[in-house]
This record gives C-alpha cells, sequence and structure tokens, in this order.
C-alpha cells in the first residue's frame, strides 16, 4: 500500500474545499481529524491546513473487510 493512487493529493483537498460553506468545511475538517485520531487516514507530504492524506493500513482493512 505505498503506491501514488492511494494519496489524496494536497491540490485536491483545496479545491474541494473551494467548493464547501463555512459550516461543511468545519465538519470536513473535524471529520479528517477524527479519521486521523482513529488511525484510518495519514497525514502525508508535509503539514499544515491542506496535507496529503493517505489511507492506513487500519482504514484499508476496515473498507476491504467490513
Amino acid at each position: 500500500m505505498d503506491t501514488d493512487h492511494e494519496i489524496l493529493p494536497a491540490p485536491w483537498i483545496v479545491k474541494f474545499n473551494q467548493r464547501l460553506d463555512l459550516q461543511e468545511k468545519e465538519f470536513f475538517y473535524r471529520a479528517i481529524e477524527e479519521l486521523i485520531q482513529a488511525g484510518i487516514i495519514e497525514q502525508v507530504n508535509g503539514k499544515g491546513l491542506h496535507p496529503a492524506l493517505k489511507l492506513t493500513r487500519k482504514g484499508e482493512y476496515l473498507i476491504y473487510n467490513s
């Protein structure tokens, strides 16, 4: 699980974020934080407001084995 196809790039997140209203942005970033805290996704390629995100092995397991 270490290919570029498994990463949600920061530019996509920025573009998606531009389409959200203020309340939706709040929900979006809260959801990302909860997924990171649960170990389902992780930040890659830098930190900050818009890092790239990657599905972890735990996240992959939950998707494919549920």
